[in-house]
């Protein structure tokens, strides 16, 4: 049970992000008209683990969230093929691609090679209670991967 009411009024006028797991239980016609009222009320929506699910890209031209998250475990041609595919998808559609477990530099190199922009992982740093990470710290990880944009 959601009160929708409730979660509306919460996130109204405020930069909020719905993350939606396990999105692939939901019929496709139902997950949009839940989209659809997020967006009215200036919230984002977003797609988890899209990698795992039984969803096509067909299904998120439906869907239309405004993020999607893709888990990268290895840097094999095929999983790189996909990730390239997919940025293709997000950019031509302004869909914000986060590609999140970089956990090496090897990661981080192959996908700023086919453009990701948006990443999250083990290799920036461990999740903590705080943020200890340092914007210095991470500039001088993006520089050794040869990257000096940081978003």
């Amino acid at each position: 049970y959601v009160n929708k009411s409730r979660i509306f009024d919460a996130i109204a006028d405020k930069k909020v992000v719905v993350d939606f797991n396990n999105f692939e239980l939901i019929n496709t016609n139902d997950l949009r008209d839940m989209v659809e009222e997020i967006q009215k009320v200036k919230a984002k929506a977003c797609i988890d683990n899209f990698e795992s699910s039984n969803k096509t890209v067909r299904d998120i031209d439906k869907i239309e969230p405004k993020v999607i998250k893709y888990k990268i475990v290895d840097t094999d041609e095929n999983t790189i093929k996909e990730i390239k595919e997919l940025v293709s998808y997000c950019t031509a559609r302004l869909i914000r691609l986060v590609v999140f477990g970089v956990d090496s530099a090897e990661k981080l190199n192959a996908l700023i090679g086919i453009g990701v922009r948006y990443v999250e992982g083990k290799y920036f740093g461990r999740p903590t209670d705080g943020l200890d990470m340092t914007k210095a710290r991470i500039e001088e990880l993006l520089a050794e991967a040869g990257e000096d944009l940081i978003c």
